[in-house]
Formats: C-alpha cells, sequence, structure tokens
C-alpha cells in the first residue's frame, strides 16, 4: 500500500469535517479518495486542507444539501425496515395458512372409515418418510410389517401441497419424479389406518411418526424413548447386528421391529 494513499491527520479532511471548521473545497475540486488508516479499513473521499476556503454562504448551502441527503437515506431505510417487516408478516401468514391447510386436509383424510385387517401378532412396526420436518410438510413412504416381519404396507404417497423437499431427499432419496404418479393420502388412509388400529404401533420416533400419522384410537410406542441417550436407528441396529438401510422405508419398520424385541425382553 502506497504511502499517498492514506489519509494524513491534519492534513485531509472529509466535507463534514471541513463544515465544522466553516471551510469547503475550493470550486471545482472533487477531492480524493484515501484509506482512513494504514489497515485499509474504510475509504473515503477527503479535501487536502490547503484545497479549502472560507465560504460562509456555501458552507450553509453544503449543510443544508448533506441534510436533505441524510433525510432521504433515513426515509429509504426506513422504508426498506418496514417493507421488510411486512415481507415477514405476509410469509409467516403464509405459513401459518399452509400449516392450517394441511391440518385440515390431513384430519380429514384420517377421518375416513379404516379398512379392517387380520394381524394376530397385534403389533405393527411402522416407519414413514417425509418432505421434511416442519407443520406444513407431508408424507412421502409409508411402510409396516407385523410382529413376525410380514409385509403389511409399503405405499408412495404423493404429496398434496408440498412440492419440493430438497433437504429431505439428501436423507430419504425420494424425488418428485418417484411421486409423480402416487396416491395421495386421501386415496389410501383407509388402509392405512385399518394397519394401524390393527395392532400396537412400535415406531423409533414416537413423536415424529405420530405427527404425521395422527390416527385417533392408535396406540403407539417409540423406541427411542426407552434407549438412555440419543441414538439414531442406523446406531442402534448396528450396536445389535441389525441389517439397516437409510433409503428403505421397510428396512426401518423391520429393524425398528427387531430393536424394540431386543430392548422389551
Amino acid at each position: 500500500m502506497k504511502s499517498e494513499t492514506i489519509r494524513i491527520p491534519g492534513v485531509h479532511y472529509t466535507l463534514k469535517q471541513l463544515l465544522d471548521m466553516d471551510r469547503v473545497p475550493v470550486p471545482g475540486n472533487p477531492g480524493e479518495t484515501r484509506w482512513n488508516n494504514r489497515y485499509c479499513q474504510v475509504e473515503t473521499t477527503y479535501w487536502n486542507i490547503a484545497d479549502t476556503v472560507v465560504d460562509p454562504e456555501r458552507v450553509k448551502e453544503e449543510r443544508e444539501r448533506l441534510r436533505l441527503e441524510r433525510n432521504a437515506r433515513d426515509r429509504k431505510r426506513y422504508a426498506e425496515k418496514k417493507a421488510a417487516e411486512q415481507a415477514r408478516r405476509e410469509k409467516e401468514q403464509e405459513r401459518i395458512a399452509a400449516i392450517e391447510r394441511l391440518n385440515t386436509y390431513v384430519k380429514k383424510c384420517w377421518a375416513v372409515s379404516a379398512e379392517p385387517i387380520k394381524n394376530e401378532t397385534g403389533i405393527v412396526s411402522v416407519a414413514v418418510e417425509t418432505t421434511g420436518l416442519d407443520g406444513y410438510d407431508e408424507l412421502l413412504r409409508v411402510a409396516a410389517v407385523d410382529g413376525d416381519e410380514r409385509l403389511l404396507i409399503d405405499v408412495m404417497i404423493k404429496p398434496r401441497y408440498v412440492d419440493y423437499w430438497r433437504d429431505a431427499y439428501e436423507v430419504n432419496q425420494i424425488s418428485r419424479a418417484d411421486v409423480a404418479d402416487a396416491p395421495y393420502l386421501a386415496d389410501v388412509a383407509a388402509k392405512i389406518k385399518g394397519i394401524l388400529l390393527s395392532g400396537h404401533v412400535i415406531t423409533y420416533n414416537s413423536w415424529f411418526t405420530e405427527a404425521y400419522l395422527d390416527v385417533p384410537g392408535m396406540e403407539i410406542d417409540g423406541v427411542k424413548e426407552h434407549i438412555d441417550g440419543y441414538t439414531g436407528l442406523a446406531e442402534i441396529s448396528e450396536q445389535y447386528g441389525i441389517p439397516y438401510s437409510s433409503v428403505n422405508t421397510v428396512d426401518k419398520a423391520i429393524a425398528t421391529l427387531r430393536v424394540y424385541k431386543i430392548i422389551s425382553t
């Protein structure tokens, strides 16, 4: 950094500093851009004190110009702040409306009569995949096995409202193309409900599963709640030598059942 590009205290002054001394730059002098210190933190326009004059009338004009510019900046910042606040309010209102709309739809789906099935084991181990973890996310896949690991259901579900789940895709590998021709929840709710009511429901994380399978009358038990400390299904399955696949929902349901049987004995 050349030394001449750095402001020299006592020699170079900003316009505001000059006005405080009742001085202004000579007409036609645009000043020069310099760093305010040797650390090159801020570039500012400075004038050499030798290139300034005492001119009360111009000092008055410049002060008024700066005042008007400052007021204009303040108004702009205020307007931008108000616009940002309004945008946040509208976004939050849209989020709440989306959640309420989805909740109404899901509640209506689960209100259908259950399709009865025969499940002599009295156990249903279920695993689900979703578009995310928020209140407006939806089911993508539901898989369940009975207490003897017989498959009860494995169905892809097309979201009714959500059409983008990039983050969730990184975990479950379910794309929009995978569910493009899949049924909506309303089309399979009766069957899923019948399965969930056919026995005691086992899942790994009960609060998560129940948030998406909120079937009235369902008895659900979370495996994770019986394990000291936080452990994912993958880790606990490996600990017990149980096969596990992070992208196979049926495997998750079976692994959950096997872990449940081990910790229940």
